[in-house]
């Protein structure tokens, strides 16, 4: 991120790859828990490792949620215009 490593877990891992992996939009988190894990939980069982990567990734403003549907948002500078030092 930015040129730093950030230590992710594989539960992190599966979580951003999914969302790479579903594309653009919002996706519903028993499509999300389906198409990463292949289990059909309820959507309450993503809301805490998605909560916990957008937290290790350090900008979580990357990861949208919108009630039980989650998406990435394109790398663009954060939402207060200051890049980075």
């Amino acid at each position: 991120m930015d040129g730093r490593e950030v230590a992710l877990t594989r539960q992190d891992v599966r979580g951003l790859r999914t969302l790479i992996e579903l594309g653009e939009g919002l996706h519903d988190a028993r499509d999300i828990l389906l198409h990463g894990w292949g289990v059909l939980l309820g959507p309450q069982e993503l809301r805490y490792p998605m909560a916990v990567l957008r937290t290790r990734l350090g900008e979580p403003w990357w990861i949208v949620r919108a009630g039980d549907r989650y998406g990435l948002r394109p790398p663009a500078p954060p939402p207060s215009g200051k890049l980075p030092s």
